[in-house]
């Protein structure tokens, strides 16, 4: 007998395009059907991403509403889905969806469907197990109040309590990268299907690791998953595994635009409320100094009541119009997820730090994951310290030396030690290595949370317009 799974994972809310994909899938699910086939169909996380106006407008909402409406047989959460919802919202979320959660590394209210030991199907006499778990971040899990534990230990447990069950197949729906999935199928997981997601590779047939075939999809709707399975006198005798892609020019799914659209009022009252208003624009300067990347700074410092704040400006994408700020403007600036994180650091290792943020070279790589979605990393900024350096024409890549910092009009010592609030890609990007050893903990709101907040602070745009970096400055007074 043939069993095939159909699979998507790692929409990030590219709605459109998975509205065309979907109706591939779909009609390829009913004609399996009609055979007499076998079909499961499975989300394997990251379906939400919340640069998309829908979906951040809803906290997700419009993403679950259209699982729901697709019927899909089971879903993975991705770290889209744990890391950018609060824990009610990403509750909300499930409710919504009304579509059965694999996270077996997750604990769940009673009243969400959640299979934790994984899940039995019988097919005509065949025992396929299925389970789910999700990539484990535990200190911004515990910050936002969402309870999950190793996804290692979790997938070694219930793959093997599946097969002490009786399970003839077992398949691990997995949102932890294909690395994580190569290791656990060369430590001998027993489980015969690893269907893959989170690290975005397009996987155009089964890798097989051992006894364990593996397969992923790609990304953004680009393509789904069309596995099959081989089953022979109960055993698994071979899989095989395609992406079929997605037509651009086909008819999108109906279902799907029926479900946006019906989100589509609400998102545009949440996404017009006005937050401020600019006198004059507010600059933004992807290589230079940035009165937009300044001013949420400034709110991070305040916010945490931290000595210093720092970001990196291509967390921000654009400058603020004059007129009216709204809450959909402060999204199409700072579409990120990423949160703060706060840390003790002395001022040595935070002037490296502010050193390895000035370098031309740094400043003009393009970010990637960790929550990142500008384009160039982008300069340092700071708040609560003002920054004086000089070129060093000895060091390749553009770098700069880092002076003194001063604070409140005092040079600070080395070995002193300052509270900080700094982006979390600063924090987690291999880019910037100084702050790796050091214990930090996260901040519940987003960035676009915090500039949002910043627009109610009395005199806070024009601070924000202070500069705070001086480069091979005579005076103390000339920015670069």
């Amino acid at each position: 007998m043939n069993l095939h799974v159909l699979h998507t994972n790692d929409v990030h809310s590219d709605l459109a395009l998975f509205a065309r994909l979907t109706a591939s899938l779909s009609a390829l699910r009913d004609a399996l059907s009609i055979r007499g086939e076998h079909v499961l169909v499975f989300d394997i996380g990251d379906h939400l991403d919340r640069i998309h106006p829908l979906s951040d407008a809803t906290c997700g909402r419009v993403n679950a509403a259209v699982l729901r409406a697709l019927q899909y047989d089971g879903m993975v959460l991705g770290n889209n889905e744990t890391l950018t919802l609060e824990k009610d919202h990403l509750h909300d979320y499930l409710r919504t969806a009304q579509t059965p959660v694999f996270c077996s590394n997750m604990t769940f209210p009673d009243d969400i469907e959640a299979f934790a030991d994984g899940r039995m199907y019988d097919l005509n006499g065949l025992k396929l197990g299925v389970f789910g778990v999700t990539v484990f971040y535990p200190a911004i899990m515990e910050a936002l109040g969402v309870n999950a534990f190793d996804a290692h230990e979790a997938a070694w447990r219930v793959s093997a309590s599946l097969r002490n069950r009786g399970a003839d197949v077992v398949i691990m729906l997995s949102h932890l990268g294909l690395a994580v999935d190569q290791s656990l199928a060369d430590e001998g997981l027993p489980v015969d299907l690893i269907v893959g997601a989170h690290t975005h590779h397009f996987l155009q047939a089964s890798v097989k690791r051992g006894n364990t075939w593996i397969v992923q999809a790609g990304k953004q709707g680009i393509a789904y998953g069309h596995t099959v399975i081989c089953v022979e006198d109960k055993r698994v005798a071979n899989i095989t595994s395609k992406l079929v892609f997605t037509d651009r020019r086909a008819q999108q799914d109906p279902r799907v635009i029926r479900v946006t659209a019906s989100f589509e009022d609400e998102a545009r009252r949440t996404l017009n409320r006005v937050v401020g208003y600019l006198h004059e624009p507010l600059r933004h300067a992807q290589f230079g100094e940035s009165d937009v990347a300044n001013l949420l700074c400034d709110q991070m410092r305040r916010e945490f009541a931290a000595d210093v704040a720092i970001v990196n400006g291509g967390v921000i994408t654009a400058s603020l119009r004059e007129g009216a700020i709204a809450r959909g403007d402060l999204l199409a600036i700072c579409g990120t997820p990423m949160r703060a994180v706060l840390l003790e650091i002395d001022v040595a290792t935070l002037c490296a730090f502010i050193e390895a943020g000035l370098a031309l070279e740094t400043i003009s790589k393009r970010g990637f994951g960790f929550g990142f979605r500008g384009h160039y990393i982008g300069r340092i900024h700071v708040s609560g310290v003002e920054v004086f350096a000089a070129s060093d024409p000895s060091i390749e890549g553009g770098r700069v030396r880092v002076l003194h910092l001063k604070k409140d009009g005092r040079v600070l010592r080395g070995n002193e030690t300052v509270t900080a609030a700094i982006c979390e890609y600063l924090a987690l990007s291999p880019v910037y290595t100084n702050l790796h050893p050091a214990r930090y903990v996260y901040a519940p709101p987003m960035m676009r949370e915090l500039l949002e907040r910043a627009f109610a602070q009395e005199g806070a745009i024009e601070v924000a317009r202070v500069s705070r970096v001086f480069v091979d400055c005579a005076s103390e007074k000339e920015n670069v």
